[in-house]
């Protein structure tokens, strides 16, 4: 009933900053891709807000995961990071995907992003990924093979993420969805890696 303009400046008179979990209606992606919930409570707010999920960012997972990549590798530049599309029986949000591809850029990797045919992430997003990967000594490559990126990788990071092509569209996407099942990480494509760490 009220308005966020109203709310998160009362909000902002409690606390010194404010944590805003916006999940996505998954109805529109050129809507949900402005991320308006989040964009609102930082234009209206008097404190700092926190992503803690929109539908197109999940930073501060991706702050975490940076810290146990340079925990586990040491030294995350040049190191190969497979991140996977996985099979769920239902379509999550696209937001850690897009900001686990940002922080692998932002640390140098070398990206290999393997997903389904009809599972591409946003362009933009990928794009800006890509020249980020490039400015640090890394790179990013796409497969569509579920068991390419495997090779030599040394860290996999399974994670399903929904389709733009059918974005709010659940029926059609089923059955698109129903005939990836055999994308799982396995035992055998995690002894192609040579001891990669799995994250998720």
């Amino acid at each position: 009933a009220e308005h966020v303009k109203e709310a998160v400046r009362g909000l902002g008179e409690y606390v010194d900053a404010l944590g805003v979990r916006a999940v996505p209606r998954l109805a529109s992606w050129k809507q949900e891709r402005q991320d308006p919930v989040m964009s609102a409570f930082a234009r209206w707010a008097t404190v700092p807000i926190i992503n803690l999920e929109s539908a197109c960012h999940h930073p501060c997972q991706a702050l975490a995961d940076a810290l146990t990549l340079q925990e586990l590798l040491h030294e995350p530049k040049g190191k190969t990071l497979l991140l996977t599309w996985a099979y769920h029986p239902k379509p999550t949000p696209m937001s850690v995907t897009n900001s686990i591809l940002t922080m692998g850029a932002m640390l140098g990797m070398r990206i290999r992003l393997a997903h389904p045919e009809g599972f591409d992430l946003d362009e933009g997003i990928v794009d800006e990924a890509r020249q980020t990967a490039r400015k640090r000594g890394g790179s990013l490559e796409i497969t569509h093979d579920p068991d390419q990126g495997y090779a030599g990788a040394d860290v996999v990071y399974a994670k399903e993420w929904g389709s733009l092509r059918y974005y709010g569209r659940w029926g059609e996407e089923r059955a698109l969805r129903n005939a990836l099942q055999d994308w799982t990480v396995t035992e055998a494509r995690m002894r192609r890696t040579q001891g990669a760490r799995f994250m998720h």
